[in-house]
């Protein structure tokens, strides 16, 4: 297509793109977001197309190359350029428009357009460029609810058990968890969009190594200052075996505690992230009763 000749069409050009963006997305509906993973290299394969009108990842690429990358977990990538205001009208079909960007200059005005993997045009808006975000407020809401959940302070469980060393075959072995067992959160922002992401432990699930599984609270500690049977608990296990034949001579008991987690953000939209885990592990030895007083 020949280049723009006129100042007026310019213009025109402009308002177009500020006032009729071809698929801008301004708002964003985010479902389940998988946990977060470390920020893939440019040139990492994505597959999958978009479904939702947000990308899982983000390439930025420039004249000197790649500008920034941004890597949501998998799925859709979307390779975005920085386009001159003076530039050609952008026909949204692929063969019609060029594909070379600039690198951008920080507070210079550019046309940011957004191809998906088959080389269609799905996103065109009209930006400032700013260091803070290279990627020109695309997936704003998705990137700040992701970076919220990457500081979310989510400890491991700390399993206990009671008896606190050796088990008994045959007798009830109590499992609890120690620690705050409290609502955790964490609020990053991007841009002018921040998001907030809360957890709150819901339940333990205890692999206890012989193929027991149990689905408890947080469970009670047993107090050895008192009587035993003044004492009860609904989470506890009965090992039915020795373990002096297995690896380290101990049952490997794993601890995995459960997590509901959603978030908020500064838009007033919000939505879920399913739930969350966090594990440990501790090594508990069974031995039958009638080898302690051999």
């Amino acid at each position: 297509m020949p280049p723009v000749r006129s100042s007026a069409r310019r213009i025109a050009l402009l308002a177009l793109f500020v006032g009729l963006p071809v698929a801008l997305l301004s708002s964003v509906g985010l479902g389940p977001v998988a946990p977060i993973g470390p920020i893939a290299p440019a040139e990492a394969a994505a597959t999958g197309t978009v479904t939702d009108g947000t990308p899982e990842a983000i390439v930025v690429v420039g004249a000197s190359g790649v500008i920034a990358s941004w890597w949501g977990g998998g799925g859709a990538r979307w390779t975005c350029r920085y386009l001159p205001i003076d530039a050609p009208f952008i026909d949204p079909t692929g063969g019609a428009r060029s594909a070379d960007g600039v690198d951008p200059v920080e507070g210079m005005a550019y046309v940011f357009n957004c191809d998906d993997e088959a080389g269609r045009l799905v996103s065109s808006r009209f930006v400032v460029y700013t260091p803070a975000d290279p990627f020109g407020g695309v997936a704003v809401e998705v990137r700040a609810v992701l970076e919220a959940r990457r500081r979310l302070p989510l400890d491991p469980p700390v399993p206990r058990a009671n008896p606190a060393g050796v088990q008994l075959v045959g007798l009830p072995t109590w499992l609890w968890v120690e620690g705050d067992w409290s609502e955790r959160r964490a609020t990053a922002a991007v841009g002018s969009v921040s998001a907030t992401v809360h957890a709150v432990p819901v339940g333990v699930d205890w692999d206890t190594g012989d193929g027991g599984h149990l689905l408890c609270d947080r469970g009670l500690p047993y107090d050895p200052t008192r009587a035993a049977r003044s004492q009860s608990s609904t989470c506890t296990h009965v090992f039915q075996r020795s373990s002096a034949t297995l690896p380290e001579r101990a049952y490997r008991v794993r601890a995995t505690l459960r997590w509901v987690a959603w978030w908020v953000a500064s838009t007033g939209t919000g939505g879920s992230l399913g739930m969350l885990s966090t594990t440990a592990t501790v090594a508990l030895p069974a031995v039958e009763a009638q080898a302690l007083v051999r």
